[in-house]
């Protein structure tokens, strides 16, 4: 079944000048279709999230069990399969099936030696025999196939199964088939290809087998319980396992070599969930270790096959684990054997037939114009034949388009679709074979032949869509060494072009979708870019540049409401400049509706047009209004309208912008100089919809809030202060020194306040100068890290800066800093900044329990911690942001091993386990700083889970406030078996959705944040008046709880007696 595009409705009428400038539609329904075409593109950004899970999920499952559920929600499918290839076989594995796909028999066989996009919905209509086994999708099951390439080379081929009888796949499934191929070609190589695991692969290719046994490497690195290495003989099929005991490979004597032979004969990867379960299982060879068990396996000459295997552990293997076990393997064989040069590589050399050749040659291209002379040239060597026509059928307009190589000729020509002996075989939609083909009646120089050639034979075929509708059609022009066609050349060509046939249709499908998926991209983008509370110039500037991008518009002009002189002011312009003013989008403005301007209505509107009252106007408004006098830069000569002499193809199309009040905020004019389709139209609406969105948002928020202001560094930082290291004039604090007392109050600092903090901080500490961290980039590092901060009520930026302050204050304080190193110093910092990146503040249950799937990829993993640690590396992995760029490698490595185990500290999951190693250290007296670097590592855990806690130790009428939120963290992941006094409602129900919060928080104070600051006090006695601050809050909040509780109780009383008075 042909995939066709879903337009939506044109929902706008074209201007003339007797038709008033109106829309069939009303305001209210523009807008309703504008937000549901924004809602269409919300399948994008699920589309998104999904292989985003798909990708964290493939480091804890087997590839094809992390891949088929998320790919088969993206499609809402009956089934998802991956084929796996296997060049050394020739074949595709199904894991989750056990099923193999033969290169040369079956679709996905195709599919991967053609990288070809090909949806059928009866598999035995598959073109050349090729089949879809019938144990996976039924007949009339609605199939698509698409490889998934990365650096070039296919690695598999994912088949989708829709319900029988279903009304197949659109043109949205064809768009995300595309996202699916883009995002493997980017991202796709980590799967399939092993990570370089230099320690381990090291210390085998150095070391001796007799000293350092190679399977208790694998054993502690992959955490199993068994390591085994084989060595078989693949002709005689005989195998070895290696005695670590004797160094060396004892014979096994059997005919049956279980789970390591199928992985061996299959020349696959097999992780199993319980092998004492899967069919391979042989008890006597594999043994009784039960639980998941991993084998690879890799040839390494004509006859010689090495394999790993290892056997039981607590969770299943990775796909990460099969690659890093595929990549140590030869060096696993290095240790025990040695290499040679004659087992160094595996040669794949697949010999296909010359029909298949040229398929393959045809369906690997997408590009249109590649694909017919492709198609032309391999058509001419195939069947022998001089010269080779062929004519695209334009349906819409009834035409043959020519496509021809011929300089002498234009590349593309149109003829009336009935003419020549081509437009006899569309019409007839049958094969002609003719000698002599001059002299039949049908025959036309232009379609039959090319200039002052004349054909002695001809040979023409039909090519069909996919519905068997004639979509081209092909000429072979005279048989070398022969007088005419046969039958064979008949066949072939009619067989060629079922390949030709699904090449173009899906070439053609394939640029649609890339050119809409690149639409809907930039059009996503911008969707999420009004998610942001970002300032109003930036947003609107990002939002016109994609629209006229993506709309190929030569301007777009957004024009707000001047309440000032009730009119129009122009505000922004994208592309051309402006030169009609208002005169078009003052319509839109009176009629409250989307307006549309052809070429008459544009000369008629600026024929009637007073150009100077006109021009003074629009010089007024934009001289003298309130809001252009942002963009008076718009304003003067380029704002007359021209004359009608100067207007070419143009269309304008103005829409009115609404908030939710029905109010109109300003009018988004589009200029365009062609042609434009519903999908373009759909478009428009869409960015207008966004635009509204954006401006009603940003002009109701305060852009200070929770300390997000629009901060630009060449406001703050000179051209002379840039590299330089002490701290910029701009951002000097006038109380520096209150920066580093306990009483710090992060609410009243927004904006660049927030940073001036931390640049004091940088400053005290000596760490800008010490590793060459510049003004520049410590502010690049401050706005980078600042943006991945999410608007939410607690773990925003405001919160990360105080975390920061706080354990700056605690260093102060206690003179920590003569204790650790200035690295170490910045080590903690930028952990402090870091430690809550991109935090959703619990949109989603994270605890292991839950059915979230970053809990179920982390499992009991620091789920949102090591999310935070992503963040980071991503951040700091930019130059323009790496303020530890001075470190050397092993440095580096150090560094970054503190940050992020300080970050994962956060965890409350982990808070008892970090706080317990510090308390027994102190306890016992066996805390060392200066010797012992572990000790240090402990210290700094809890020197920074106190400052993530220390809004706790704050004065009171600065905890007060954050009282709620602090708790919270450790209610959603915390062990809350290790805590007294929580309280459940109903008490019989133990668990998280039973606990009552409220009554639980001085519970969390008193055996939570109250023995972190005093752990930290033991050692460090100056700060002993955080755990007073802390008891002073708890004790202030018990008294309000039970003042609280007592009203509660007398309110219900009086309740209680009233109802009983009546």
């Amino acid at each position: 079944m042909k995939s066709k595009i879903v337009k939506p409705k044109g929902n706008t009428q074209i201007v003339t000048p007797s038709c008033n400038c109106t829309t069939l539609l009303t305001a209210s329904q523009q807008r309703d279709e504008a937000r549901a075409a924004l809602s269409m593109n919300q399948k994008q950004i699920a589309n998104e999230e999904l292989f985003d899970l798909f990708m964290e999920d493939s480091l804890v499952l087997p590839l094809h069990e992390a891949f088929e559920p998320q790919i088969r929600q993206m499609f809402h499918s009956e089934k998802c399969v991956l084929w796996i290839d296997q060049p050394e076989q020739q074949l595709l594995i199904s894991p989750t099936f056990s099923l193999t796909a033969g290169y040369t028999t079956s679709i996905p066989g195709f599919i991967c030696k053609t990288k070809n996009v090909i949806q059928v919905r009866d598999p035995s209509q598959a073109p050349g025999g090729f089949l879809s086994d019938p144990r996976i999708a039924s007949a009339n099951s609605p199939q698509l196939f698409f490889p998934i390439s990365t650096l070039g080379t296919v690695r598999g081929v994912v088949q989708i199964v829709k319900r029988q009888g279903s009304g197949g796949f659109s043109e949205s499934d064809m768009q995300t088939a595309s996202l699916i191929m883009r995002k493997f070609s980017i991202y796709g190589d980590s799967l399939f290809t092993s990570k370089s695991l230099s320690k381990i692969a090291l210390s085998l290719y150095s070391g001796n087998c007799e000293k350092s046994n190679p399977l208790e490497l694998l054993q502690k690195h992959f955490h199993c319980h068994k390591a085994e290495l084989w060595h078989f003989d693949v002709v005689r099929m005989s195998g070895q396992i290696y005695d670590p005991k004797l160094h060396e490979m004892m014979v096994v004597q059997t005919d049956d070599f279980g789970l390591i032979g199928f992985a061996v004969t299959s020349q696959s990867t097999l992780n199993c969930i319980d092998a004492t379960n899967n069919d391979h299982y042989n008890e006597k060879l594999d043994g009784i270790v039960e639980g998941p068990a991993l084998f690879v396996s890799a040839a390494m000459g004509r006859r010689d096959c090495w394999a790993v295997a290892l056997r039981g552990r607590t969770k299943q293997f990775s796909t990460a684990d099969e690659s890093q076990l595929n990549a140590l393997l030869p060096f696993v064989v290095r240790s025990v054997a040695g290499f040679s040069n004659s087992e160094e590589q595996s040669i794949f050399n697949a010999q296909l037939s010359g029909l298949l050749d040229v398929a393959a040659m045809l369906t690997s291209s997408l590009n249109l114009q590649e694909l017919i002379k492709t198609l032309k040239e391999q058509t001419q060597s195939l069947l022998q034949c001089e010269k080779c026509v062929f004519h695209l059928i334009d349906q819409n307009k009834k035409q043959l388009v020519s496509h021809s190589d011929n300089p002498d000729v234009p590349k593309r020509r149109r003829y009336p679709i009935s003419k020549g002996i081509a437009g006899r075989i569309v019409s007839t939609k049958t094969p002609i074979s003719m000698t002599d083909p001059p002299t039949d009646s049908y025959f036309s120089p232009e379609t039959d032949s090319e200039p002052g050639y004349l054909p002695r034979s001809l040979l023409g075929a039909p090519v069909f869509d996919s519905n068997e509708e004639v979509i081209g059609v092909i000429l072979l022009l005279t048989k070398i060494e022969n007088t005419s066609f046969d039958d064979n050349d008949q066949k072939i060509l009619i067989a060629l072009n079922v390949f030709a046939g699904i090449a173009l249709e899906n070439a053609k499908l394939y640029q649609t979708s890339i050119k809409l998926s690149q639409k809907l991209r930039k059009f996503v983008e911008v969707t999420l870019h009004t998610n942001q509370d970002s300032s109003l110039k930036p947003l609107l500037e990002n939002i016109m540049s994609n629209s006229q991008k993506v709309m190929q518009s030569s301007r777009v002009s957004l024009f707000i409401v001047d309440n000032y002189q009730n009119g129009l002011s122009l505000y922004l312009n994208a592309g051309e400049p402006n030169k009609y003013g208002s005169i078009f989008a003052i319509d839109a403005l009176n009629l409250g509706e989307m307006v549309m301007f052809d070429k008459s209505a544009i000369i008629e509107r600026t024929k009637t047009e007073d150009e100077n009252d006109d021009h003074v106007k629009l010089e007024h408004l934009t001289g003298d209004s309130k809001i252009s006098k942002i963009s008076s830069i718009f304003a003067g000569d380029q704002l007359k309208p021209v004359c009608p002499s100067s207007i070419k193809r143009e269309k304008i199309c103005c829409i009115p912008l609404f908030n939710k009040e029905n109010v109109i905020l300003g009018v988004l004019e589009n200029h365009f100089l062609g042609e434009l389709s519903d999908d373009d139209l759909a478009l428009v609406d869409s960015f207008a919809a966004i635009a509204s969105l954006a401006l009603e948002k940003i002009q109701i928020k305060e852009l200070t809030i929770l300390g997000y202001g629009e901060i630009d560094l060449s406001d703050w930082i000179t051209q002379d202060e840039v590299k330089k290291f002490n701290t910029p004039a701009k951002l000097m604090l006038e109380d520096a020194e209150k920066i580093f007392l306990g009483g710090f109050n992060a609410s009243k600092f927004d904006g660049i306040g927030l940073f001036k903090v931390i640049f004091r901080i940088f400053s005290y500490f000596g760490l800008m100068e010490e590793f060459s961290i510049t003004n520049e980039l410590l502010f690049k590092f401050l706005s980078e890290i600042r943006s991945t901060y999410n608007k939410v009520p607690y773990h925003n930026w405001r919160h990360a800066v105080d975390t920061t302050q706080f354990i700056a204050y605690e260093i102060v304080k206690a003179n920590i800093q003569k204790l650790l190193s200035k690295k170490e110093l910045l080590a903690l910092f930028i952990a402090a900044l870091c430690h809550d990146a991109d935090h959703d503040e619990f949109s989603n249950a994270i605890d292991d329990k839950s059915e979230n799937s970053l809990g179920i990829l982390y499992q009991s993993q620091s789920v949102l911690e090591t999310h935070h640690c992503s963040v980071a590396i991503t951040i700091l992995s930019k130059d323009d942001c790496n303020i530890l760029h001075q470190f050397e490698p092993e440095e580096n490595k150090e560094i970054w091993n503190i940050i992020i185990t300080l970050i994962l500290s956060t965890d409350m999951a982990q808070h008892f386990h970090v706080l317990g190693q510090m308390s027994e250290l102190v306890s016992k007296g066996e805390f060392d700083l200066e010797e012992k670097k572990e000790h240090r590592l402990i210290f700094m855990q809890v020197l920074h889970k106190c400052g993530d806690l220390g809004a706790a130790a704050r004065p009171f009428e600065i905890a007060d406030p954050l009282k709620d939120f602090i708790c919270e963290e450790f209610f959603r992941q915390g062990d809350l078996d290790r805590v007294v006094g929580i309280v459940y409602t109903p008490p019989h129900l133990k668990d998280r959705e039973h606990l009552d919060k409220k009554k639980s928080q001085t519970a969390f104070y008193s055996n939570v944040c109250i023995p972190s600051f005093e752990v930290m006090a033991k050692a460090m006695p100056k700060l002993y008046c955080n755990v007073d601050q802390a008891k002073n809050n708890l004790n202030e909040w018990k008294k309000r709880f039970k003042a609280e509780k007592a009203q509660q109780e007398l309110d219900a009383e009086i309740q209680k007696q009233a109802m009983e008075g009546k």
